[in-house]
């Protein structure tokens, strides 16, 4: 066939992609939809966490008693893989450790949690290592196992941000 001039098949079809710019515009767009989402996540889980020195109740996220934990939720791109981490990182809590996994993972899915307490004025209280490490020598103190019912407000936020994905792919495959 020599519609094209004589040209073989290969040859004729480079002439209609250029196929190392399509696939660059491609990654850079999908890189750029990650980010996007990434980042809405993010705000809405940060924004779901209310300051409050009340419990939440299960079921709802959990009420910062400061706002550590909103603050340390972040998000990341992996290139290698194309994907996107949203998520709080590994707090480092002083006065309690968890029986397995992290503080927000128990928080999230709930679980337990070793809770050191000493004991002052004729009960025992909690403390946290990074005020009151030194105050409490010679003191009675124990760990103590509590079980924490599920706060979830990962889950939650990426529910909340799936309706608004698609329009947040928007204005990402331009030109040039």
């Amino acid at each position: 066939m020599t519609g094209f001039g004589g040209k073989s098949f290969v040859q004729v079809k480079g002439m209609f992609f250029d196929r190392k710019g399509l696939n660059s515009a491609m990654d850079r767009a999908k890189l750029r939809f990650l980010a996007r989402a990434g980042a809405y996540v993010m705000t809405v889980a940060r924004r779901s966490i209310r300051t409050s020195e009340e419990p939440s109740r299960p079921g709802e996220p959990p009420h910062g008693h400061n706002k550590q934990l909103g603050r340390n939720i972040y998000f990341g791109l992996d290139k290698s893989d194309e994907t996107c981490v949203v998520g709080p990182i590994r707090l480092q809590t002083q006065g309690a450790r968890t029986v397995r996994g992290t503080v927000p993972r128990v928080l999230e899915a709930g679980g337990q949690i070793w809770v050191q307490e000493v004991y002052q004025f004729g009960r025992w209280r909690s403390v946290s290592g990074r005020r009151n490490g030194n105050r409490f020598n010679g003191l009675p103190t124990r760990l103590r196992k509590v079980t924490i019912e599920a706060r979830p407000f990962m889950g939650p936020a990426l529910a909340a941000c799936r309706r608004k994905l698609p329009s947040l792919m928007k204005g990402t495959f331009r030109k040039g």
